[in-house]
């Protein structure tokens, strides 16, 4: 009997501080944008922390109003979705309709990966971009799934 109660509750312990790992030091993704107005180019770097896992961005979510005054179209392997959405929360400090930008980047752990978004006027608008990402443990477990904003021409 001690030896079962020994077992299952080393295991439930095990669990427990895994579940208590992720939730005070949860993977994280770091985005840092560059405005090039010579290459007509918004380069943002994307960076995985806190994780042994690879992370994928699965969407990008930008302000009509922003894609039309930086003259943008998605970056490659991703593409606009026909459907156009308005969050429940203010985005930017405003309501606004955003542009869906689908696609599919992986960014392994531990490197950095850019990610060039083609634009006319790319320091036009200060604002910032929501990328939308998932971080996938062992045997393709779903781990977090969440987004961050990243500051455009140094928007806070």
């Amino acid at each position: 009997m001690i030896k079962y109660l020994a077992f299952y509750g080393g295991w439930a312990l095990a669990l427990l501080g895994t579940i208590a790992f992720l939730l005070l030091f949860r993977p994280k993704l770091g985005v840092r944008i560059f405005c090039d107005e010579a290459a007509g180019t918004i380069r943002c770097e994307l960076r995985v922390s806190r994780s042994f896992h690879p992370m994928t961005v699965y969407y990008i979510w930008i302000p009509v109003d922003y894609v039309e005054a930086l003259g943008a179209s998605p970056p490659a392997r991703f593409r606009e979705e026909a459907d156009r959405v308005i969050p429940e929360w203010a985005y930017d400090g405003a309501r606004r309709e955003l542009v869906v930008w689908k696609g599919r980047l992986n960014i392994p752990s531990g490197t950095t990966i850019e990610l060039s978004i083609p634009a006319r006027h790319p320091k036009a608008v200060s604002g910032s971009l929501v990328f939308l990402y998932e971080c996938r443990g062992l045997g393709g477990v779903g781990i977090l799934s969440t987004w961050v904003h990243a500051s455009l021409n140094g928007a806070q």
